[in-house]
């Protein structure tokens, strides 16, 4: 029996599950009241910062980025031989932190061993997250409104990180081992609610306000509250984990942390299937954390998925990966967890295969032209539809900020807005005008809709065989990307922790998830930074195509491991 000792308001107490007890499947009713508080903090902890995930990092700011990064270089930074495009350079920053977070973690878990310290340091990361979050908003009054953008980011994106290894590293400080599988999962389940909460909330007000630039920046501040009013909870109501290490006297140095987590690698490597899996874990969880973080600077780069739209299949994605996580849970238990996530992967596999051939449509009837104008009289002219703001991406056509939708504008405004549109180079814009003198219909120079990357055989193809002649639209695409990573992303991830879980040493829990933790970090720097250097020789679709051939590779790697005997001996 597994048995943990915390200190609550001074007094010792034990979360030793009793056998006979439904925890481990049952509800949070079933646990002690005293623990049941203590776990409802816990769980509010990824309430609050699933919210950063899913609104900062994947919804509201990489098409915001975007937006303003196309300002500032309409055909991408020039640096060397590489041409960064918004994207790119947008893989690189979340890569860095990363990397920070993945080689600093275990040491300072080494050193937290030691030390009451693990909850300090989450509140530590928590404040660095939060105050970096709330700086998104001031972008505007800065000088360089794009590089102000991406520090804060990755200043918010590293403490984000370095909260959640340490928020982990107190789970199995709160609950007996036969019980962290539940609360685990209740965990994800606050997330999922938490952060789609919020960000259903962003989509209303963005939607209201008609992508209002303060609306957006504000909405992004309001992450920072957020994240740090549900981290009070947590602060408040789970207690800082006592010591339980052969160093419980001693102060570890960094260099004595830094030798134990070496050690920890040496013994990972006397384990053959172990070190196997977390090799394959390594490359496949790389390939799914970079499509997942590039996905929001990818469709309105490249796409041009428009802000709501995005905002709104992460919502799809918030509450399909849920119930997806428990269809794969009860697809294991009848064709085993191994053969479970290769399926998952596969469904990954899939989805980038379909997201690489997304295409946007060209124009065919008047409701598919960004801006729409129809004639009134011999000179008068009403502007039915155009994009706002935050959708006009580069300076050239700032111009077209002094119309909006309902305006009347004489011939010559029209003939304005037609230079812009259709002669000016650069032009992204597809333009209608219904009836007059100056009746035409027309797409801009660098409009989606003209493939012209190194793979664009593939996506001219789905558009001629499959999104055309159904008429579905690159939003539809989007939307329907989704609901398909929502489906494989819940299970991906409780498959992935679930079996390794079963082929690790019981006695050696602890030890052998602080690197699972490790690995998982490290391995979502490897893939932006492919990516980075992929979009910026080549081109961000050909990017996502060398994430598919990690993606496989990883595959590939976790169906050659034998688990069947680890499984059994478990």
């Amino acid at each position: 029996m597994f048995c943990t000792i915390i200190n609550y308001k001074g007094k010792k107490y034990d979360t030793t599950t009793r056998i006979g007890e439904n925890i481990v499947l049952g509800r949070l009713s079933n646990f002690p009241q005293e623990q049941r508080k203590i776990i409802r903090g816990w769980c509010f902890y990824d309430w609050g910062n699933s919210a950063f995930s899913t609104s900062i990092m994947v919804a509201i700011l990489p098409p915001y980025f975007v937006a303003i990064f196309k300002d500032a270089y309409p055909q991408g930074l020039d640096f060397g031989p590489f041409t960064f495009t918004a994207s790119s350079i947008w893989a690189l920053a979340i890569a860095f932190a990363t990397a920070v977070i993945a080689f600093s973690s275990p040491i300072l878990g080494a050193i937290s061993d030691t030390r009451k310290i693990k909850k300090k340091i989450l509140v530590f990361y928590t404040y660095i997250g939060c105050f970096a979050t709330l700086l998104l908003f001031f972008s505007v009054y800065t000088g360089s409104e794009w590089a102000w953008l991406l520090m804060c980011a990755t200043l918010a994106n590293a403490g984000f990180l370095g909260a959640w290894v340490f928020y982990n590293a107190l789970l199995p400080k709160i609950v007996s081992e036969e019980s962290i599988d539940y609360v685990s999962s209740l965990g994800f389940a606050y997330g999922y609610i938490g952060g789609g909460l919020l960000l259903a909330i962003h989509l209303v007000v963005i939607i209201y306000f008609e992508s209002s630039d303060f609306v957006i920046r504000l909405s992004m501040a309001s992450v920072a509250i957020w994240w740090y009013a549900s981290a009070l909870i947590t602060f408040k109501n789970v207690p800082e984990p006592e010591v339980d290490s052969v160093y419980t006297n001693e102060k570890m140095t960094v260099s004595e942390a830094f030798s134990q987590v070496i050690s920890t690698l040496k013994k990972v490597s006397k384990f053959r299937t172990v070190f196997l899996y977390l090799i394959a874990y390594l490359i496949f969880n790389d390939a799914i954390q970079t499509i997942i973080s590039v996905a929001g600077a990818f469709g309105p780069d490249v796409l041009g998925v428009t802000l709501q739209i995005n905002m709104v299949t992460i919502l799809i994605i918030q509450f399909i990966a849920a119930p997806g996580a428990m269809a794969f849970s009860v697809f294991a238990n009848k064709i085993g967890s191994q053969k479970a996530l290769l399926i998952a992967l596969l469904g990954w596999a899939f989805i980038v295969v379909i997201a690489l051939g997304f295409a946007p449509l060209t124009p065919e009837k008047q409701s598919d032209y960004d801006i729409q104008i129809k004639s009134l009289n011999e000179s008068t002219y009403e502007i039915v539809v155009i994009p706002s703001s935050i959708e006009k991406p580069i300076k050239a056509f700032d111009v077209l900020e002094n119309y909006n939708v309902g305006d009347q504008v004489d011939q010559n405004n029209v003939k304005e807005i037609k230079k812009i549109v259709l002669e000016e180079n650069l032009s992204p814009y597809s333009l209608y005008i219904d009836g007059g003198a100056e009746e035409i219909s027309g797409i801009g120079s660098s409009h989606k809709s003209i493939l012209n990357d190194s793979l664009s055989v593939w996506p001219k193809l789905m558009r001629s065989i499959l999104w055309e002649p159904l008429g579905i639209s690159v939003s539809l695409q989007w939307i329907f990307l989704g609901v398909f990573v929502g489906f494989v992303m819940g299970g991906s991830q409780a498959l992935a922790r679930s079996l390794f879980a079963v082929i690790i040493p019981k006695e050696q829990s602890g030890e052998f998830f602080g690197f699972f933790g490790f690995v998982g970090r490290f391995s979502a720097t490897i893939g932006p930074i492919l990516y980075g250097i992929v979009a910026g020789l080549i081109d961000p679709r050909f990017g996502v195509f060398s994430l598919l051939i990690i993606l496989l590779v990883g595959t590939f790697m976790l169906w050659r491991i034998k688990l069947d005997n680890v499984l059994s001996r478990n």
